[in-house]
């Protein structure tokens, strides 16, 4: 049994189980589909995530970009796909890639006379214009932006196998990990091992989280969450256990929706 086995802290749990933490590109999507506006529309999707996940830096520093991106026309692609969780991994690539540097997804933004004009501004607006150690640059870019778009879906796919995969056990101390992560808050010296200490508590550890109503209201009794709370962190007043458990609802709340992906009901 999963539980026997003695983990001294969190860290060294979460890394003996693989387990990602926080928010990432599949949380997004779900989010966003979820929406009436977005619900069935992956073009609109996919835009939104250059938007604000891969060209975020960029829109945040330039309005006429941001406006630009806004009101650019997705890959047509995109229109046979019925959720950009379920997206071909081979069309993805073939999308994003295509048949050269320039003519990729990020060249074609790139290269484009509106990001040349406001990131480039000492340079043409013209590739073939620019001075070959610049255009070497500007392709070394493009090529890590594809990457960068890639490996985001990579990395979604499998996060989604783990969803799969992941224990009720796993699950509470991947959103413990998580608060410290979002609040700076360390960990308590704790007797004992972590496995332990969440058994105790959730004696349904040992399952795979599917978000089930049982696992559901065990999880969101708020007397064993904020037990596991001070067993875990300091706790200085009733605000701060309270904030602690909110967190963790949330952190909680957010992997229900991937259990809702990963076992969809009447599937």
């Amino acid at each position: 049994m999963f539980a026997q086995k003695h983990l001294d802290s969190i860290e060294e749990f979460m890394s003996e189980n693989g387990q990602e933490s926080f928010n990432n590109l599949l949380d997004v999507i779900i989010n966003q589909e979820s929406k009436p506006k977005m619900a069935g529309n992956v073009p609109e999707v996919f835009r939104f995530l250059m938007v604000n996940t891969f060209f975020k830096g960029e829109v945040f520093d330039n309005k006429s970009f941001s406006f630009f991106l806004e009101k650019l026309d997705p890959p047509a692609e995109l229109k046979s796909v019925n959720s950009l969780k379920d997206i071909d991994m081979n069309l993805l690539r073939s999308i994003i890639t295509r048949d050269s540097i320039d003519k990729s997804f990020a060249g074609g933004i790139m290269l484009s006379k509106t990001y040349m004009k406001n990131f480039h501004p000492n340079h043409p607006s013209e590739i073939t214009k620019v001075p070959i150690e610049i255009r070497l640059e500007m392709r070394e870019n493009i090529m890590k932006k594809n990457k960068a778009i890639i490996d985001g879906f990579e990395k979604m796919k499998k996060d989604m196998d783990a969803d799969k995969k992941r224990k009720v056990i796993t699950l509470v101390a991947l959103s413990l990990k998580n608060i410290t992560k979002r609040t700076g808050r360390p960990f308590k010296n704790i007797d004992g091992s972590v496995s332990n200490a969440i058994i105790e508590r959730f004696p349904n550890g040992d399952e795979i989280f599917t978000a089930s109503k049982k696992q559901m209201t065990i999880l969101s009794d708020q007397s064993l969450v904020r037990d596991l709370l001070k067993h875990f962190f300091p706790v200085r007043s009733f605000q701060d256990l309270k904030n602690m458990s909110d967190l963790f609802d949330k952190e909680i709340e957010r992997f229900r929706k991937r259990a809702q992906v990963a076992f969809p009901v009447g599937k």
